[in-house]
């Protein structure tokens, strides 16, 4: 869930849609988006990012729009195969979307770097996507496997971006990379 301007804004994976509550009124619409929307980052009410887990994409929404049209503006589809690093020279990776986190222009995008079993095919990845042309301008690699979250605090007086790693889903080697 995410809040801004007095609206939540409410991903449910399991039903495939976003719901928009307007917290004043109670007032709320739902939008259908596709495979397994996992988190949102919301911009503005016109200006909002949701991840596609199984489709390995980014959705730009404006969820001004009324219920009955489709409020997806454009669609950015993440590397995936020799687009990503990969384990024993393996391309068989595919970028799956878990959280996103917008730091000044850019989005921040942890992907866990799975084969079509869901075992790990390669490190944790980050994709970078620049906001003004909504394409990524680079994929950073980690160290662990299953990339969590992305993390920034401007308290820190630091560019530093935090990628933490949950670890292989069979072990408890978790990671916080800088």
């Amino acid at each position: 869930i995410q809040v801004c301007d007095n609206k939540a804004y409410i991903v449910n994976s399991s039903a495939g849609t976003i719901q928009i509550v307007d917290l004043n009124t109670g007032d709320h619409k739902e939008f259908s988006l596709g495979s397994s929307p996992e988190f949102c980052v919301v911009v503005s009410a016109n200006e909002v990012y949701v991840d596609l887990y199984y489709d390995g994409q980014i959705l730009k929404l404006d969820t001004t729009v009324a219920e009955s049209q489709n409020p997806i503006v454009d669609t950015l589809t993440l590397p995936s195969g020799s687009g990503l690093s990969a384990y024993n020279g393996s391309s068989s990776g595919y970028a799956r979307p878990w959280t996103m986190r917008k730091i000044g222009g850019n989005l921040f995008v942890a992907l866990n770097n799975l084969d079509s079993s869901f075992s790990p095919a390669g490190p944790n990845l980050a994709a970078v996507v620049d906001l003004s042309t909504f394409t990524v301008s680079k994929v950073i690699a980690g160290a662990g496997q299953n990339m969590a979250n992305v993390y920034y605090s401007s308290s820190l007086n630091s560019d530093d971006v935090f990628l933490l790693s949950s670890g292989a889903y069979y072990s408890n080697a978790g990671l916080v990379e800088i």
